[in-house]
């Protein structure tokens, strides 16, 4: 199940991109297994007409002759256009009739003509042997509008879907253009069918999705559904309400660091801050927590200390025990020294790993001057004290 890339229409190579090279001709796989109940199924609106002609001559892609006569002619013929009308055009866009490929179950297979080529001859977008018998087919935008409900009947049934969870959709970027303004409708005659079930999906080149018989197989101007059980639907609810909470729990907890009266910051193991509240920030010179995620001590304004500062993270990471009641000192922004008591604990995963550091302060500035004044009194009330029997002597 799925949809191919294409190379801007001009058919003549498919792309997949990994890194920085276009790889040619080449499809990215990827390969699930569940447990869930689900159903694929396909459909395209067409219906094949009495034109129809033998390809008598090609080679791969490249559809030479038809009946006998270059295929370019033949292609003309059997769609009503003129040389001249179609000359340089997607061929496909212009006459909107895919070329039908009748295979062994009686089902018809969409052909994507793309240009005529240097040689008269037509390019398809899938191989066309010789013995091929290529008939024009003909829809009108309603039925091609319904197809894509009917590809997610065949789901439902193919599936034994009752209560649907999600829908997976690739539809034909020539669909896309064949349909112009009423492309939209593709899509809400699925979403009527299934209401309030997540439709998602692409356009693309080229599909792959199941036939009626079973087979699934690449095709052209198809719609492609996946529909998947309730239960799928009802995982992602969980997941939902898991990441609600967990968003709670982080909106409390951001609350509550931004209303206690301390600073509050943490750190990766490469000393790098990972978090902090708005009263650290300020310290810092920020105007909010977010300008500090993923500097360093060193691109602050007190890079003088900065050192010092992770030195005591290291410890505290390397030890896994927590270091209380630093007093160290800080240059502010301003260029200030103010005076910080430090607490710092190590940030540990359930299994016990150490992944960074969490650290609080308070400024004790003002503590540190009263206790340094009380000190000098202290002092200066000794001196005085050790005069006064030199005196009593006098």
């Amino acid at each position: 199940m799925g949809g191919g890339a294409a190379d801007d229409w001009q058919m003549k190579a498919n792309y997949s991109l990994w890194g920085q090279r276009a790889y040619v001709d080449s499809v990215l796989v990827a390969v699930f297994e569940t447990q869930l109940r689900f159903g694929i199924a396909m459909a395209h609106g067409y219906h094949p007409s009495s034109r129809r002609g033998t390809v008598t001559h090609s080679h791969n892609h490249e559809v030479l002759e038809i009946r006998g006569e270059p295929a370019a002619e033949a292609y003309c013929r059997l769609h009503n256009f003129s040389r001249e009308a179609l000359e340089g055009k997607h061929l496909t866009h212009t006459t909107k009739q895919p070329m039908g490929m009748l295979d062994p179950y009686g089902q018809y297979r969409l052909n994507v003509a793309s240009y005529f080529t240097d040689e008269g001859g037509v390019r398809f977008a899938q191989p066309t042997p010789e013995g091929t018998i290529l008939t024009v087919m003909e829809a009108n935008q309603d039925s091609q509008i319904a197809a894509g409900a009917e590809a997610l009947r065949k789901a439902l049934l193919r599936g034994a879907i009752t209560d649907p969870g999600m829908a997976l959709v690739f539809s034909c970027a020539v669909r896309r253009r064949v349909l112009g303004k009423r492309i939209g409708e593709e899509i809400n005659g699925i979403k009527d069918l299934i209401p309030g079930v997540p439709v998602v999906g692409f356009y693309s080149f080229g599909e792959q999705s199941q036939s009626d018989y079973g087979v699934n197989r690449h095709n052209n101007v198809v719609i492609g559904v996946l529909l998947a059980e309730e239960e799928l639907s009802k995982s992602h609810r969980e997941l939902q309400k898991t990441v609600q909470q967990l968003e709670q729990s982080r909106n409390l907890l951001q609350l509550i660091i931004e209303s206690i009266p301390i600073r509050v910051f943490w750190k990766d193991l490469d000393c790098r801050f990972l978090g902090c509240n708005t009263l650290f920030a300020r310290d810092a010179g920020l105007s909010s927590p977010e300008q500090l995620l993923g500097q360093d001590d060193f691109a602050m304004g007190w890079e003088e200390q900065a050192r010092l500062y992770r030195a005591d993270d290291r410890q505290v990471m390397e030890s896994g025990r927590p270091k209380m009641n630093i007093v160290e000192p800080q240059t502010t922004p301003t260029g200030d020294k103010i005076w910080l008591n430090t607490s710092k604990t190590p940030l540990l995963r359930p299994n016990g790993e150490v992944f960074g550091v969490l650290g609080v302060y308070e400024d004790i500035t003002e503590r540190k001057r009263n206790e340094e004044e009380l000190v000098r009194a202290k002092e200066e009330w000794e001196r005085t004290f050790k005069t006064i029997p030199s005196l009593i002597m006098i």
